[in-house]
């Protein structure tokens, strides 16, 4: 098993994972409310490759935000 690393990336350099239903395109304008008071970064899961393998909702509402 390797190590988890921790970096920061550019929102860009993400790609969302295909197999995604996307199912909760309602949720992002109040995700992105919460963003935006609260201030906080949160992060998102992604393999290797940038590939996002879980919080798509999160993405989805910081690609919103830019």
């Amino acid at each position: 098993m390797s190590e988890m690393q921790i970096e920061q990336w550019p929102i860009a350099r993400l790609t969302p994972y295909l197999g995604n239903p996307r199912k909760n395109d309602q949720a992002v304008p109040r995700m992105v409310e919460v963003l935006q008071q609260s201030g906080f970064h949160m992060p998102v899961l992604v393999i290797e490759n940038g590939e996002v393998i879980d919080v798509h909702l999160r993405l989805k509402s910081s690609l919103a935000m830019n």
